[in-house]
């Protein structure tokens, strides 16, 4: 690729990452004969189809940057450790940054639990790409490294507010409708509730601690069903499950808001496929949450608002607008400290569910099998808990990343033990429907 000054969302985020590290690891465990040639191998051939994981990032300024092209060699450690051991890697791994002044904007770590087994981390820097993108370099990776052929380059390389048809009044006018039907619900409900810190936070420096839940395929298809027949999706009851669980640990009912994380590649003129680039938006619902609701009742509220906020393109309005509205209110002069700090006070939400549902990616790739396939990642200022979730091979991953010391430890395990005993009990309990 030639290079490009960054879109406003990516030096939104590239200035993030100076306060505090924006980066998302994607874990995949994999059994078969794979070595450190191999998975070399591998990632040289996700390069290759990828353009922006052959680049580094130059900057002129405080807010002004480009991508530069730069094929280094993928950094890449190989140690042995334990399986269960995945949730202190991939801690270390967001926490630590990305350099951004040097290609590429990534690095892979292979943790060996024994012959043929082994768990496979990559860190991206969030410039570069999403959620979804991490699933695409995996398996681009793991299928390389088995020997398959490799699939022709993607056609796009970004930015994807190329895509984005809504300009000028139209793109102002769906921001307007978005934030007056949010302002709505808040005078319906309540101010939104932030989460009750433990510490104060800083918006520079901020550290992170991983908590996971992995569900077997019967809980998995059973929470599926469940959902089905409630009228809502499995997101839904995820978002619930985690507002619920806030409530109850900070004492009682209160309104709230709660963050949605949308990937905009179909929704986007012409849709994207499998390109690694940052396409991600957001919806957002302010709704009052009582610990003793129905969760289900809950979930279709949410769903409902997901689904009318997309329909009307509020997330593709505010992937162009609030980046917009963030470089007039500070005008390029902000160091990242104080930059992050706006950003924290500006969100509406301090909790909120990624969910890349169910993995459109292969089990097999010749000898060599993923077990599972999920991610974490570091929000520096955009939030203080976050959880990702996916679904691969019939089981559901749930990630809670919290920051610290926003969040203790204590209170992180609360809200981790109560989501997803909400979770489990709204699953199992006999539905109204039936």
């Amino acid at each position: 690729m030639a290079g490009r000054p960054l879109s406003p969302a990516e030096t939104t985020l590239w200035r993030l990452d100076r306060a505090s590290p924006v980066g998302f690891t994607t874990i995949a465990r994999v059994t078969g004969p794979l070595d450190a040639a191999a998975l070399r191998a591998g990632l040289a051939a996700a390069q290759a189809r990828h353009p922006l994981l052959r680049v580094r990032i130059e900057a002129d300024g405080v807010d002004r940057a480009r991508f530069v092209p730069d094929a280094g060699e993928v950094p890449l450690t190989c140690e042995d450790g334990d399986p269960d051991d995945w949730p202190a890697i991939a801690e270390a791994e967001v926490n630590t940054r990305v350099p951004w002044e040097r290609a590429p904007l990534l690095r892979a770590r292979w943790v060996r639990h024994g012959p043929g087994d082994g768990t496979l981390f990559v860190t991206l820097h969030h410039a570069i790409g999403d959620g979804r993108s991490g699933v695409f370099v995996v398996r681009d990776v793991l299928a390389a490294a088995a020997g398959e052929p490799t699939p022709g380059a993607p056609a796009f390389d970004g930015p994807v507010e190329r895509r984005i048809r809504l300009r000028g009044a139209r793109l102002w006018w769906v921001v307007a409708q978005t934030l007056g039907r949010e302002a709505w619900r808040a005078m319906r409900v309540g101010r939104p509730r932030r989460l009750v810190l433990d510490a104060p936070s800083p918006a520079s420096g901020r550290r992170y601690r991983v908590r996971g839940a992995r569900l077997d395929e019967a809980a998995t298809a059973r929470l599926t069903a469940r959902a089905r027949a409630e009228g809502t999706t499995v997101h839904a009851a995820l978002s619930a499950a985690l507002l619920q669980a806030v409530a109850h640990v900070q004492g009682g009912p209160s309104a709230m808001g709660c963050g949605s994380a949308v990937d905009i590649r179909r929704h986007v003129d012409p849709p994207l496929a499998d390109e690694v680039l940052f396409a991600v938006s957001a919806a957002s619902s302010t709704v009052r949450v009582a610990p003793d609701e129905d969760l289900w009742a809950l979930a279709r509220t949410l769903r409902a608002h997901l689904l009318a906020d997309v329909a009307r393109g509020g997330p593709l309005a505010l992937h162009h607008a609030v980046h917009v509205l963030l470089r007039l209110l500070d005008r390029g002069r902000l160091e990242p400290d104080r930059f992050a700090a706006l950003v924290l006070r500006a969100g509406i939400s301090t909790t909120g569910v990624t969910n890349l549902g169910r993995l459109d990616v292969p089990e097999r790739f010749g000898p060599l099998t993923a077990l599972s396939m999920h991610f974490v990642v570091g929000p520096s200022a955009l939030a203080d808990l976050v959880t990702t979730s996916t679904c691969f091979a019939g089981r559901l991953a749930w990630n809670f990343v919290a920051t610290t010391p926003a969040i203790a430890d204590a209170r992180l395990d609360r809200l981790f033990a109560e989501a997803l005993r909400r979770l489990d009990q709204a699953s199992s309990s006999p539905s109204a429907a039936s």
